[in-house]
Formats: structure tokens, sequence, C-alpha cells
């Protein structure tokens, strides 16, 4: 005798089983749709019969869509059914609207690998793309922007260094006596504009470096040759020494440290601006030290470390940007951590900050071994 109650549960459990899936298809907010191991529609949900209308019973060249989607729909049913999962962005009509749309069509396998059909869903990120297409606008507007500022930059320190130079040349004959004798009085203004002028030489030098480095920074393969790290952060040193006067800086270098791979000058040029920025900045009293060692295999590391005020929390994030400064009352450019970045982005390294207030800072990078 067959047990009735038996077949009466299994049919109650399918088609609550059916339920559920019609009400997971149905509360899909994209096109959902299947067909069989013919190709033949067998189920879609609203949001696919409301841009396509009813297809279940129909096959891709059935339907009345423009020749290139139909012809890309039955391509892409041929390929599933033969087994693969095809995944494109594509962009067609629809409702006579051309809108970019994610494809994802996918075999329907059971548990032996015998194909029953196959599956697709269809993203319209029509929204995303233009998010993205007006953000790629924009970049690139800003790119732009930020190419005109920085040949502006240049044009206008190239066309004030010219007379800058010219008077300050004539400042310095009047003050070493060479146009004649002079009051104590007017040496004294003279020396007060001489002393002013010369640091607005050093501001146009400094900008016109940056933008330097901005142009022809990435493109330093050409120049890029093997040296001795520690021979020049010693010129770097005494330099600075001589400079500023006082036996703060110390040179703490590894023994038999491997020579480096870079563009010597360039390097240069970051170690004379880190120290210069820590000597500026640090404060009386404040020592700076310079240190190189190995890390990793094929790496040297500079660090930079000054036991000085450190850098308030609120510009830490942005000191590496240009003209960004410790404090309106500072001297300098506000570039030289600036042209420090953009050395080392040319050198391919990151450039790691380290402060806190009443602390110190620390800066340090990584250069390759020959």
């Amino acid at each position: 005798m067959v047990d009735t109650r038996d077949d009466s549960h299994l049919a109650e459990a399918l088609r609550a089983a059916r339920a559920r899936l019609r009400a997971v298809v149905e509360s899909l907010p994209f096109d959902f749709w299947m067909t069989d191991s013919n190709g033949r529609y067998v189920m879609q949900n609203s949001a696919c019969r409301e841009r396509w209308g009813d297809v279940v019973g129909m096959r891709p060249e059935d339907l009345d869509v423009d020749p290139e989607t139909r012809q890309l729909w039955i391509e892409n049913g041929r390929r599933a059914l033969g087994g693969e999962t095809v995944r494109e962005e594509v962009q067609y009509p629809v409702n006579g609207e051309p809108r970019h749309v994610y494809n994802v069509i996918s075999p329907i396998l059971d548990d032996d690998g015998e194909l029953l059909g196959a599956l697709g869903i269809n993203l319209d990120i029509t929204e995303r793309k233009r998010v993205e297409q007006a953000l790629r606008r924009r970049n690139e507007e800003l790119e732009q922007l930020s190419r005109s500022k920085d040949q502006l930059t240049a044009m206008i320190s190239h066309e004030l260094r010219t007379p800058l130079v010219t008077g300050l040349g004539y400042i310095d004959m009047l003050l070493e006596g060479k146009l004649g004798q002079i009051s104590e009085r007017i040496r004294s203004r003279f020396t007060v504009a001489q002393r002013n002028l010369r640091r607005l030489a050093q501001l146009i030098d400094t900008v016109l470096k940056y933008q330097r480095v901005l142009s022809t920074g990435f493109r330093l393969a050409t120049v890029s040759a093997p040296f001795d790290l520690v021979v020049l952060a010693r010129e770097v040193v005494d330099d600075a020494r001589g400079n500023d006067g006082g036996d703060r800086l110390t040179l703490d270098a590894a023994p038999r440290l491997q020579r480096v791979r870079g563009d010597r000058e360039m390097i240069r040029m970051v170690l004379f601006n880190l120290i210069g920025n820590a000597v500026t900045h640090a404060g009386e009293g404040a020592s700076i030290r310079i240190h190189l060692a190995p890390v990793i295999e094929g790496r040297v590391k500079v660090t930079v470390t000054d036991t000085g005020a450190g850098i308030p929390a609120a510009i830490r994030g942005s000191v590496f940007e240009p003209f960004v400064k410790g404090s309106t009352a500072a001297t300098g450019s506000g570039l030289g951590l600036a042209i420090v970045r953009a050395i080392l982005a040319a050198h391919d390294s990151d450039v790691e900050l380290d402060s806190r207030e009443g602390a110190g800072t620390s800066v340090s990078f990584l250069l390759p071994t020959e």
C-alpha cells in the first residue's frame, strides 16, 4: 500500500521551494533569466520582463531587438551551453537608449555534470559608468589646471629673476663701495634691502627647482647610476654644518654599506632639503641625526631624525604638499618636502614621516643598492 502522506508532504515541500525561488528571483533588481539546454527561455523575473517583454518559450533568435544585440545574445548562449561562464561589459540600446550592461551567463549542470541549461543576469551599470567618466574628465581637467599653474609659476619666476639679479648686483656694488661712498644710514637701509632681495631670490630659485623636478623628475632612468651614499651624505652634512654654524648634525652610517643606485644630484637635493627642514623647524638646541643602514636585501634605508618641536597634528598629513609650512613665522618657501616627495617618487621610493609634537620628527626613505 502506497503512503499518500509522504507524497503529499513531498508535493507540499516542492511547492514551498518553488514559491521561495520565485520570491527570490522576483526580488532581484536586475534582469534574471534561464534557458533550457536548447537555448529556449524557461524563466525570467519581472525586471527582465519589463525591459524586454515576455520571452519565455522563445529563443534569442526570436526576439525583437536590434541585430547586434540579438547576435551577441545568440553567441553568449552558445558559449554558456558549451560549458563556459561568460562575463562581459557591453553597451546596447534598451528602450531606444544606449545603456552600459554587465552580463554574466553560466551553464547549469546537475550533480552528474549533465547540462540542463543556462542562467544569466544583466546588470545595468550606466550610472556608474557616467560617474566614472565624469570623474575621469574632472581629473583630466585638474591635471591640466595643475600643469598650467606650474607653467605659469615657472614663467613668472623666470621673469622675476632677471630684474631681481640685476637689482641685487647694483646693491652689492653699492655696499662694496664700487659706486662711491655712502653714509652709514643709507648703508644700513640697503643692507636690509639686500637681505630681503636675497631671500626673494632664494625663494624663486626654489620654485624653479620644484618646477624642474616636476617636469623632468620622472625621466631619471637615463641618469641613474651607482654611487657611494655615505660619501654623498658626508658632503651634505659638511655643507649644512657650515651654513648652520653649529655641531647639531651627526651622521651614523652602517659599516661597509653597499653603493646605491639613483640620480646622485637629486638625492643630494633630498638630503639637503630634509636637513634644512630639520634645521629650520626643529628649534634651537635640537639635535639632527642622519642614519644610513641596510634594512632588507637590496635596499638601504635613509633616516633623518631630529629631537625638535615636532610637526603640529593639523598639518602632519599635508607637509609634503607645496607651500605647506610648519609655522607662519618660519623662514623657507614651503617647497622643501614637496621637492623631496617628487624626487623620491621618481626613484619609485615612498617617503615615510613619523612626528609627534614635542618629541621630534623622523623622515625616512629607501634606495636600491647597485
